[in-house]
This record gives C-alpha cells, sequence and structure tokens, in this order.
C-alpha cells in the first residue's frame, strides 16, 4: 500500500512541478514585466532545474530516437555558434537546457506533460482575455500574453494542444477544452495581426477538413514548402503580381508586408557570409522601413529564414530531420494525430511571416508529436525476404498491461482535471 501511495503522490508532484516550472519559458509578456528581467531568468534556472531533476527520475522512458538526436544536435549548435559570435549568455544557456528537457521529459510522460500545460493555459488565456476588455477602454494594443504579433504565436498553438488534451484525456471535445480553445481564436481575430488573422482562418478551414477527410501529409508539407521558397527566393516575382497586391490590399498591408521582404532580404545577406554554421542567437537586423527611416531588429520573421540565421545548413539539416521523423509518422486514420498534424500545420503557416521556431509551444507541439505518433518510423528498417528486399512492417508495440502502478497513475489523473475543468 505505501509503494501504490507512493505512485499517486508522485504523478501528482510532477504536474505541479511541471504547473511552475514551464511557466516562464511561455513568454507571458505581463508577468516579465511585472518581475523584471534579472528576477524572470531566475524563475528559469530554477524551472530548468526542476525539469532536469524529473528527467533525471524519468529517464529510463526516454526513447532516444531521431527526432530527439536531431532536435539536440540542432539546438546545441545554435548555442555554441552564439557563444563563438557573441560571447556567453545565461539567457541562451537557459533556454537551450530548457527546450532540450522539456522535449525529453515530452517523450518520457507525455500525458503529464499535457496535463500541466493544459492547466497553464486554462489560467493564462482567461486573463489574456480581460486584459483584452481592458485595453479596449484604454486605447492599448499590449495585452497580458503581449503585442497582436505575439498573440497568434502563443494562443493557436494552445487552443490545438486543448483539443489534442480533451482527445486524449477524454476521446471527444468536451465543452470546457472547446471554449477555451473558441476564446483563444476570438483574441487572435480581435487582436487584428494580419499574419494571426490569416493563420487562425486557415487553422479553423484546415480543422473542419482534417476531421471530416484524411489529410495528405506529403502534399501538404509540399504546398507548405513551396509558400516559403515563393516568398524567400522568388519573392521578386511574387510581389509583383496582382495576385500578391490584391491579397497584401484585403489584409491591409504595404506589399513588402510591414517592411518583412526588407528584412528577409538582411538576413539572407547574413546568411550567404556564414551559409554553414549561421551567426547564432541575437544577430541585430539593420533595414530601412517604408518611410526612409533605420530600424533594427533581433529576428528574421520567417519560420526557416530564422533557423538559417542562427544555425546555418548545419542546423537547417539537424532540425528537418528532427521534424520530419516526427510528422511522417503520425497517422491520419486517428483523430487526436489529425489535430496534432493541424496543430503543426498552423505553426508552418503561422511561420511564413514570423519567427515562431523557438517559441516553447512550437517546441512542445513537435515533440508531443513525435511522443504520441505510432506509425512507421521514418527510416523503416528492411530485411530480407524470399532474396527481395522488403519494407519491415511497423506495428506500434503492445500496450502494457495495466498493473497496479499504472491504475493508480491513471487514477491520479483522473483527480489532476482540478487544473483545468
Amino acid at each position: 500500500m505505501y509503494q501504490i501511495k507512493q505512485n499517486k503522490n508522485y504523478t501528482m508532484q510532477e504536474c505541479y512541478v511541471l504547473f511552475f516550472a514551464l511557466l516562464p519559458f511561455l513568454s507571458v509578456a505581463q508577468i516579465r514585466t511585472w518581475m523584471g528581467d534579472h528576477a524572470y531568468q531566475l524563475w528559469q534556472f530554477a524551472g530548468v532545474g526542476m525539469m532536469l531533476a524529473l528527467l533525471a527520475m524519468e529517464i529510463h522512458r526516454v526513447r532516444f530516437d531521431l527526432f530527439v538526436f536531431g532536435y539536440t544536435i540542432y539546438a546545441v549548435e545554435i548555442f555554441v555558434v552564439s557563444c563563438v559570435n557573441r560571447g556567453f549568455s545565461p539567457g541562451t544557456l537557459v533556454v537551450t537546457v530548457g527546450a532540450i528537457t522539456i522535449v525529453m521529459l515530452i517523450q518520457a510522460r507525455p500525458d503529464v506533460v499535457l496535463r500541466a500545460l493544459t492547466g497553464l493555459i486554462a489560467l493564462l488565456v482567461p486573463c489574456n482575455f480581460i486584459s483584452m476588455l481592458l485595453s479596449a477602454h484604454l486605447s492599448s494594443d499590449r495585452f497580458f500574453l503581449g503585442g497582436k504579433n505575439a498573440l497568434s504565436m502563443f494562443l493557436i498553438p494552445a487552443a490545438c494542444l486543448l483539443l489534442i488534451f480533451s482527445l486524449n484525456r477524454y476521446g471527444k471535445f468536451r465543452v470546457w477544452e472547446g471554449s477555451l480553445a473558441a476564446m483563444c481564436f476570438v483574441c487572435v481575430f480581435w487582436g487584428g495581426s494580419g499574419t494571426g488573422i490569416v493563420t487562425a482562418g486557415a487553422a479553423l478551414i484546415l480543422l473542419f477538413v482534417f476531421l471530416h477527410f484524411r489529410p495528405n501529409i506529403p502534399l501538404f508539407l509540399g504546398v507548405i514548402a513551396l509558400l516559403y521558397l515563393l516568398l524567400t527566393v522568388f519573392s521578386e516575382q511574387l510581389f509583383s503580381s496582382s495576385f500578391w497586391q490584391s491579397f497584401v490590399g484585403m489584409l491591409d498591408k504595404d506589399e513588402t508586408l510591414t517592411s518583412r521582404t526588407t528584412i528577409w532580404e538582411q538576413v539572407m545577406k547574413y546568411f550567404r557570409a556564414s551559409p554553414s554554421f549561421g551567426v547564432g542567437r541575437g544577430a541585430s537586423i539593420s533595414y530601412v522601413n517604408a518611410y526612409g527611416l533605420r530600424n533594427t531588429v533581433y529576428e528574421a520573421h520567417n519560420f526557416v529564414l530564422e533557423i538559417l540565421l542562427e544555425g546555418g545548413i548545419f542546423a537547417f539539416a539537424a532540425y528537418l530531420l528532427s521534424f520530419l521523423s516526427a510528422i511522417c509518422r503520425l497517422r491520419m486514420n486517428d483523430k487526436k494525430q489529425r489535430v496534432i498534424f493541424l496543430a503543426i500545420a498552423a505553426i508552418l503557416i503561422n511561420g511564413l511571416t514570423e519567427s515562431n521556431n523557438n517559441h516553447f509551444f512550437v517546441i512542445m507541439l513537435v515533440a508531443f508529436a513525435n511522443a504520441y505518433a505510432d506509425g512507421a518510423p521514418l527510416f523503416a528498417k528492411y530485411r530480407k525476404n524470399d532474396g527481395r528486399e522488403k519494407k519491415k512492417q511497423y506495428s506500434p508495440q503492445p500496450s502494457q498491461p495495466l498493473t497496479q502502478t499504472t491504475m493508480c497513475e491513471t487514477s491520479q489523473l483522473d483527480r489532476l482535471d482540478s487544473f483545468a475543468d
């Protein structure tokens, strides 16, 4: 009986620890403003310490596959290049270690991390909605979660995670999680970001399509890759077309997407100067905006270009390997895995004009895709059969019998509904 009670308390403590440890990595602007940068960074270090302690106890559960290997190489390479080019930064260190740690924790205990994360979302989303109500009276465009562009990077993945949790926990979309997800989309549309509106609209359309039809992953990824190529490589031809003029006019934007095209030109200059390993994080990108004024930004405003800027071709190859090894194992005959792919699709659409690859929600969603996917691995093993090479049929490992310990953990997760209910 003591062993049973110990396991129940252990699962509950994991959720409480993760609830506290994950919060400083979710880029909540108002909390950082209240605390100040120094105290906030100390909280991040404390959070990393807690997650490392949990990982040490769960390390035997981690599956060190292509996803974990590729992402670790990607993160470490960018950290090393950043230190070489701009010196050691405690902030870069804590974010790098935190990202790798949470990726491994999700592989070890995806249900527990998802439970804690859903509780955080249930707390933060209503706070942001209230702040938007107050901001409407104060004529302010700064909200609890940040500016209008920050809203889409937080709220759209958050909405998808709520739906994933509901399907994973209850096998259906519950009213509570659905209401919170709807609140996320309302906030994005209300915020007025062009990128956010396009991404939220596309996500809602894709949600309807994915729930009624089985999406083709290679086809969809091919279309997204084509869009990235058009925006970054064939931008001159695209921006001079009548379609582009009509599209940006509908969004009430100029043809440079608020100087993003100018920023991309500068990013490509940085990339050509160091194509193999990039320039690391924190590079200052100076450009002249549409009003003739010189501005400086510290991100590429594009998912792919940000990776190439920070880590070059080496980091991009490592990231692509880890990304594809997770996404290509998703089975589209499973509703939960369809919603996970929807979340990935929304991330890629948002990433056309935002640097969201380092946002922790994005990192965790790809990690959840790898943890919950049970299709064939990216590079399935081959074996000889009757003198011919045939692909070895992959099937997920059968579920472990429900032991006394796992029954206790399942019961404990039932009680943890107080986080979000």
